[in-house]
């Protein structure tokens, strides 16, 4: 089966707000909507999911002339679940500027369909951590 692939290029002003001199670039909703695991209280049974996943997904952001994203390390997370055989789920995200061109690479997996309880706080982070790139807010500020 080949992958479902999407291109765009789109202009939208939801995703912009302005803060005095700064400009809010709401990123992380270019990756819609994202569940959330916050929870306080034991996990006490498995979790399943319906099938493996794999998301990669490439954000291209055009900085426009005379501003620079004075918060790019908001982009950047780490996070993988393994256990003996190797790492079963894992969400990265990262950034290169080339030009004036922002490139964020989010990639986000989940190996198994079948997770322990044992197994449930580490694929309790990577779920959040999707969560959390799609609150990330870059600041557009003029550069000096």
């Amino acid at each position: 089966m080949e992958p479902f692939l999407l291109n765009s290029t789109f202009t939208a002003d939801e995703f912009v707000s302005q803060a005095r001199e700064k400009y809010l670039i709401k990123i992380g909703l270019l990756i819609g909507p994202q569940e959330e695991m916050y929870q306080e209280s034991k996990r006490r049974l498995p979790v399943d999911s319906d099938f493996r996943k794999v998301y990669h997904r490439e954000i291209n952001f055009e900085i426009p002339e005379g501003y620079k994203v004075s918060n790019l390390d908001a982009i950047e997370i780490n996070n993988e679940a393994s256990n003996e055989n190797g790492v079963y789920a894992s969400f990265i995200s990262s950034y290169t500027i080339d030009g004036n061109t922002l490139r964020i690479i989010c990639d986000e997996r989940y190996d198994k369909i079948h997770y322990d309880v044992d197994e449930y706080e580490d694929f309790r982070t990577i779920i959040n951590s999707a969560a959390d790139f799609n609150k990330i807010v870059l600041f557009l500020v003029k550069d000096e």
